[in-house]
C-alpha cells in the first residue's frame, strides 16, 4: 500500500492462496466426514466428480482475477511445513524469516 493506504500502481492487494490434495485422499476425507457429521453416504463416483469440477471451477476462477494467485498441495504443506509456511509468507509479502516460521509451526 501506498502512505495513503490506497494500493500501489493500482493494483489490488488481495492474494489468493488455492490448496488442493490427492483426489483419493480427499475424496476418502470427505467420506468420512459425511458418514460421521452428517450420517449420510455419497457414491465415490460423485465424489470424484465433483472433485475434479471444482478444480476445473478453481483453475476457472483464478484466469479472471485481477490479483495474483497461488496453488500449494497439502502434501507438499505436511512434508515440509517450514518450506510451505515461506514459500506461502513469501508470496502473501510478510514477514518470512526462519524465526517467524518456526513460531508458526
Amino acid at each position: 500500500l501506498d502512505p495513503n493506504g490506497s494500493p500501489k500502481n493500482g493494483k489490488t492487494c488481495t492474494k489468493f492462496l488455492f490448496m488442493t490434495r490427492h483426489p483419493i485422499a480427499n475424496i476418502y476425507a470427505v467420506d468420512i466426514f459425511v458418514q460421521e457429521a452428517m450420517g449420510g453416504f455419497i457414491d465415490f463416483e460423485i465424489l470424484l466428480r465433483n472433485y475434479i469440477q471444482m478444480h476445473k471451477y478453481m483453475k476457472m476462477d483464478e484466469k479472471t482475477l485481477d490479483s495474483e494467485a497461488m496453488w500449494t498441495r497439502l502434501e507438499d504443506f505436511t512434508a515440509d511445513p517450514a518450506k510451505e509456511i515461506k514459500n506461502i509468507f513469501t508470496f502473501l509479502e510478510v514477514e518470512s524469516d526462519d524465526e517467524t516460521i518456526d513460531d508458526v509451526l
